[in-house]
Order: C-alpha cells, then structure tokens, then sequence
C-alpha cells in the first residue's frame, strides 16, 4: 500500500508557491498511533504520503478511491484510476479505513489498520 501512495506522490508531486513567494516541492511520509481509533483498547496505526499540489476538487474528493475513477485534474498523467483501489480493497480487508486530507500547500493521502 505504502508503495502505490509513494508511486503517486512522485507522479502528481507539483511545485507550489508559499505565501512568502518561496518555491517548494516536496513529499513527506510517516506514521502515528491514534489511540482507541477502532474503539475503546483498540488503538490504531496510520500511515500517510504527503506531497505538494493542488488540491483534489470537493466534488470529486468522495470518488477517488472508486474503481476506474481519476481526477479532472490529472488528465495529462499516464494512470488507470485503479491504485487508490487497490489500496482501500486490502485496507478495507484488514479492517483499516484509507483518506484524503487537504494540507496547506498540497494533500495527504492516508490508511488506518488496526495495532
């Protein structure tokens, strides 16, 4: 999973101006410990990719991790709309959830397993 989020990023990584005028590109990666996330005693683990871009449209944001599905933004990038599923389909299995949050300058594609 980590690996196809990696993938991504370096394809849709872009540079982005900061309020200071600063050039940036760049993409990060970690994990945390959310504790109780699945429930009481039933800590959770998430792991995200971030990287510097336009956001995904609010729209289309529900969509992203359907079958097939690619954003109106990435026309241009070669893909088939089936990593972002391949990715909930095994996390979903595990009993995990997967996300998208937009940061300030880009986004952060994420999944949650359990401990």
């Amino acid at each position: 999973m980590y690996a196809n989020l990696f993938s991504n990023a370096l394809k849709y990584t872009q540079e982005v101006t900061t309020e200071t005028g600063e050039k940036m590109k760049c993409i990060s990666y970690g994990h945390e410990m959310i504790p109780d996330h699945f429930g009481q005693g039933k800590d959770g683990i998430k792991y995200n990719v971030s990287s510097t871009g336009p956001h995904i449209a609010l729209e289309e944001r529900e969509n992203i991790f359907e079958e097939g599905y690619r954003g109106s933004n990435i026309s241009n990038k070669p893909g088939t709309g089936h990593g972002l599923t391949f990715i909930k389909n095994a996390i979903d299995m595990h009993g995990g959830v997967v996300g998208y949050e937009a940061t300030q300058y880009g986004y952060n594609f994420y999944f949650i397993i359990p401990k």
